[in-house]
Order: C-alpha cells, then sequence, then structure tokens
C-alpha cells in the first residue's frame, strides 16, 4: 500500500462526500422536502466507498487475518467484536427509531 496514494483517495473520498451531502442532499431536502432515488443511491455508494476502501489498497488475504492468529490477547480480542457488535446494533436502534422512511430521507414529517 502506498501511503499517499491512500490519503489522496480518502481526501478526494471525503470531498464527494461533502459535495454529496452538504450540498445535493440539502437541495433535494429544500427543493422536494425528500430525497430523490439518485441522490439516495450517491448516498448509499459514498457510504459503501467508506467502509470498502480498506480492501482497494491491502491484499485480498488481509481479511482472513481476522481470524487467524492475532497478535493481541484472546480478551482484546473478544473485547473488539463485542464492541463492533454493540455499534452495529445501536445503528440499528437509532434507524429503527426514527423510522426507515426518516433515515433514509423519504419521510421529512415529523
Amino acid at each position: 500500500m502506498i501511503p499517499a496514494l491512500y490519503s489522496i483517495s480518502m481526501l478526494v473520498l471525503l470531498i464527494a462526500a461533502l459535495v454529496v451531502f452538504r450540498i445535493l442532499v440539502r437541495r433535494d431536502y429544500r427543493q422536494r422536502g425528500h430525497l430523490t432515488r439518485f441522490t439516495g443511491f450517491l448516498e448509499l455508494l459514498i457510504w459503501i466507498l467508506f467502509v470498502f476502501l480498506p480492501c482497494v489498497y491491502n491484499p485480498l488475504d488481509w481479511l482472513l487475518a481476522w481470524f487467524g492468529d492475532s497478535p493481541v490477547g484472546p480478551v482484546l480480542r473478544i473485547f473488539g467484536w463485542v464492541a463492533t457488535a454493540v455499534g452495529v446494533l445501536i445503528a440499528l436502534a437509532a434507524m429503527t427509531g426514527l423510522g426507515l422512511g426518516k433515515t433514509m430521507g423519504q419521510k421529512t414529517e415529523t
């Protein structure tokens, strides 16, 4: 992995996220009161790119390191998995509490 290339890619992705979320999404809400399919797709694309960007710059077998021998102890490893699971549950609870339509920008009334 080339650190400069990774840093430049992250900067481009952050600028793209700024344009999508601050300009396009805001414009849709002001003009239409909800997101268009295109803007919703762009939001999803930005999210996917943020999640999978490390996969682009790391070898394909880096995911196998999660399940193989680890330099950290078993307690810290279990804590990491529990923290990840709790984070996912909190995100799902927040989305459920808001309602899927409101979370995805389709339902704007309170």
